[in-house]
């Protein structure tokens, strides 16, 4: 499990969220590597999505935060998540992003 320093947020600008694109949704990001999406949760601007992420026998359970600010989206890992930074945190952040908004 490659480690890293920083984990940075993406943005997403002008796209409509679709949150139920991820509720209960499996996907493998690499060999021995799968993240899973469990429970959404939406507040007005703010949607958390429980996960778990599996990479290699290494298993990190978290929350994914996306945060609507004016016409974007902020999708990051929820600051109340303890997680080890990986690049695979990294790509599951990055999924998210592609696959919770409409085009």
């Amino acid at each position: 499990i490659k480690e890293v320093d920083e984990l940075f947020p993406v943005k997403v600008e002008g796209k409509e969220i679709n949150p139920s694109t991820l509720e209960n949704r499996e996907i493998k990001l690499g060999d021995e590597v799968y993240l899973r999406f469990f429970k959404v949760h939406r507040c007005d601007e703010v949607v958390m999505v429980e996960s778990l992420l599996s990479e290699k026998g290494y298993t990190q359970r978290f929350m994914i935060l996306l945060k609507r600010s004016g016409d974007s989206w902020t999708v990051d890992i929820s600051p109340f998540s303890e997680v080890l930074r990986t690049e695979n945190l990294q790509r599951a952040v990055e999924v998210t992003s592609r696959i919770a908004f409409r085009p």
